[in-house]
């Protein structure tokens, strides 16, 4: 009987929704690339239906960007570093279905040359925060070749 109640329970969170779905065209940084700085995270403005502006989340996007970088051991935050990380959120839904999209970019500021792009989104009916957190996490993880 508790192996019934469990398979129920189970199926019953599996089609909750709650699984994060992504979207993305990532490849890995190439390897020379290992130092970077990151310029500050373009946040998309989102007008409320009063007429409102909110700010959206790009403090938050930067601060899980830079701990996953620096726990990926792969790469190292040098804000005087030739290359520079240019990331922006281009698509942010906090509703019943949480939504963020971002793109990134790394620049050569020597040669104002883009080295690297990428863009990825996510969808889950989890807290807009865990979205967040995921879509960083899969960008990193992704950007690290791993």
């Amino acid at each position: 009987m508790k192996k019934v109640i469990f398979l129920v329970l189970l199926i019953f969170v599996n089609g909750c929704g709650y699984g994060m779905k992504y979207t993305k065209t990532i490849l890995p940084v190439p390897p020379a690339i290992s130092n970077f700085g990151i310029i500050d995270v373009k946040d998309v403005k989102i007008v409320t239906k009063h007429g409102e502006i909110v700010s959206g989340k790009a403090m938050y996007v930067k601060s899980m960007l830079m701990a996953e970088l620096q726990n990926s051991k792969r790469f190292n935050i040098d804000e005087g570093a030739r290359h520079q990380l240019l990331v922006s959120i281009d698509g942010y839904k906090a509703g019943y279905q949480k939504y963020i999209a971002l793109s990134a970019q790394i620049l050569d500021t020597s040669s104002n040359k883009i080295l690297w792009s990428s863009t990825i989104s996510g969808v889950s009916k989890k807290y807009i925060d865990e979205v967040i957190k995921n879509v960083v996490q899969e960008l990193v993880k992704d950007m690290s070749g791993k």
